[in-house]
């Protein structure tokens, strides 16, 4: 059965645009939903606990409290999840699923759910850009500038800059580090987490990743030369998915020319290497809320059934790698595969060599 592309392709601008629109709106949803969260953790951890730690014994209090540390997490995402329900998401014109996130669709120009070219870009090829150097290009003394923070590690350093802060203020503040009684340390820990959920989600979030690269800049915490720029959009791309796809990681330009290779039979099927990475991820997310509710449960059979389980998952997930047949190392530089699916996955070459590893037109069979 053959999978028929749609030639209805999204420009690249537009989608950017509609992309970065529908991201400030579900920011804000965040920032807001942390706050409120945020907020309960604090006022039930000061006002409430206290009192509710009297109608139940300190394993009742405890196993509640473990409940309330992993809830967070959970809520957010939630929030998440709920908030992309209402959001008019850009649709892939051949499988109409939602494109929730603009990478690697951006990279790629592919949609990630059924792997049809879904954007064109009539921008070509935009010179001037230099690929940093790996660790292992640095050791081996060839020139060129080292690795560099881009601009998702600058995005990213916003949580430490300021949750981390407010985290120590609040231990301080409340003396959770002097205090040996369980019960009152239970109530300083759900202020300090309702502080640092605050400062992750909350307040991190504000702050402008531009304005921190314009101030690292300054203090000379970024590259000064030109090349290490992206000549479309002015801003540092990762070097991790600039190499591997040869396109900015921000506005989606090509900046490097990537070698031009034919589909041969030995190439890995898509299709099968999705199945694969789809596996990896759920089945140990399903095996840890096995194990909390056995846990929970006191059952004293389930050390059994988890080591029963786990044997036949690495069954499982060996004929999946053999029937997508993913080499251990790259046929092209002998780097190990197994850390680089993901990134196999979206784009389909070696994130060392850059040779095309993964069939483009898999849908004929």
């Amino acid at each position: 059965m053959s999978y028929r592309h749609s030639e209805e392709l999204m420009a690249l601008a537009d989608f950017c645009a509609r992309m970065e629109r529908i991201n400030a709106l579900v920011r804000w949803q965040n920032i807001i939903c942390a706050w409120i969260l945020g907020s309960v953790y604090l006022i039930v951890g000061e006002f409430y606990w206290c009192d509710w730690r009297a109608r139940g014994t300190l394993l009742q209090q405890a196993l509640w409290f473990l409940v309330i540390l992993a809830a967070w997490p959970v809520l957010l995402i939630l929030f998440k999840q709920i908030g992309r329900l209402f959001r008019n998401y850009p649709r892939c014109p051949a499988c109409g699923k939602k494109l929730y996130q603009a990478l690697p669709a951006l990279l790629s120009k592919r949609c990630p759910h059924c792997h049809a070219i879904i954007l064109r870009d009539h921008r070509g090829f935009s010179p001037g850009y230099e690929l940093p150097l790996t660790i292992e290009e640095s050791m081996n003394k060839k020139t060129g500038y080292s690795l560099s923070m881009d601009m998702q590690g600058i995005a990213d350093l916003r949580i430490p800059l300021i949750a981390m802060p407010l985290m120590l203020f609040l231990i301080v503040a409340t003396g959770l580090k002097n205090d040996l009684d369980l019960e009152l340390m239970m109530s300083k820990m759900l202020i300090v987490i309702g502080g640092g959920i605050v400062g992750i989600s909350g307040i991190a979030p504000l702050i402008s990743v531009e304005f921190l690269a314009r101030v690292f800049r300054r203090l000379y915490l970024l590259p000064r030369n030109a090349s290490a720029y992206c000549p479309t959009c002015g801003k540092i791309p990762r070097p991790v998915l600039t190499r591997v796809s040869g396109c900015c990681s921000e506005c989606g330009v090509t900046l490097l020319e990537m070698p031009d290779e034919l589909d041969t039979p030995d190439m890995i099927d898509w299709r099968k290497l999705k199945q694969l990475c789809e596996f990896e991820v759920f089945v140990p997310i399903f095996f840890v809320a096995l194990f909390w509710v056995g846990f929970m449960l006191d059952i004293g059979w389930f050390i059994w059934f988890i080591a029963a389980w786990f044997v036949g998952y690495l069954v499982i997930f060996s004929a999946l790698k053999r029937r997508a047949r993913i080499p251990s190392k790259c046929p092209h530089c002998a780097r190990p595969m197994g850390a680089n699916r993901r990134l196999l996955l979206n784009f389909g070459r070696c994130s060392r060599c850059q040779h095309k590893l993964v069939l483009d037109n898999w849908q004929k069979e």
